[in-house]
């Protein structure tokens, strides 16, 4: 499982990247994002893109694999294959990260791709109401198998879409998983780079989750 991620851009080098027509919530550059924070995502209504701000892990928070999901089976899996159809989202990204080692010898790994300082990962979102009524947007990060640089590390890899594809992936009115499967593949190893980083690389600007319980998601 993937459960960390970086967005240490500017929000007009962001926009240069993705198509965007509007800020839906603050935006605040980041080295390090963790599940149950908010992090970017680009959304689209069919008429307009938007860079808004998810709660990472879909609740309810018992669901299977809340914080990454499976892109090769999830259009089959029960929590997500219709929010699949018509709640695709985008996380921009600088990088992710992972671990290498055991114990004294594990080291914390930063992944990014050299050519695109910014890119898209594919994700999934959904809007869930707590029983005391509050309104929260959650996503999820879609996974794929790795490919040889990630191979070395773990048995998966969040999915790196190119950026020539992410409008249809936005698009809500394709749901042809025909189409849109083939657009989670592993990610091409020439283009991605692995560098050790400290493990408190990021800690100064991290900002508390929210707790499971305080939001009335934990399964009794």
């Amino acid at each position: 499982m993937f459960d960390r991620l970086a967005l240490n851009a500017a929000y007009r080098e962001v926009k240069d990247v993705f198509p965007i027509n509007r800020l839906a919530a603050p935006y605040v550059p980041r080295s390090d994002f963790e599940p149950t924070e908010t992090v970017a995502v680009i959304v689209s209504d069919g008429s307009e893109i938007c860079l808004d701000q998810y709660v990472w892990g879909i609740f309810p928070s018992w669901a299977k694999h809340s914080v990454n999901a499976p892109g090769e089976t999830v259009h089959e899996c029960p929590a997500y294959r219709r929010i699949f159809r018509k709640q695709r989202c985008v996380l921009p990204v600088t990088g992710f990260y992972g671990w290498s080692g055991q114990g004294k010898n594990r080291r914390r790994l930063r992944f990014t791709l050299g050519e695109s300082p910014i890119f898209a990962l594919a994700g999934l979102y959904d809007v869930w109401v707590s029983p005391g009524g509050r309104e929260y947007r959650s996503c999820t990060l879609l996974t794929t198998p790795p490919n040889k640089v990630v191979g070395d590390f773990h048995e998966t890899m969040p999915a790196v879409l190119s950026l020539k594809t992410v409008p249809v992936w936005l698009n809500p009115g394709t749901a042809d998983v025909d189409l849109l499967l083939p657009l989670l593949r592993p990610y091409p190893f020439s283009d991605m780079k692995v560098e050790p980083v400290s493990p408190d690389d990021g800690k100064q600007v991290r900002r508390p989750g929210i707790p499971m319980k305080k939001l009335g998601l934990v399964k009794p």
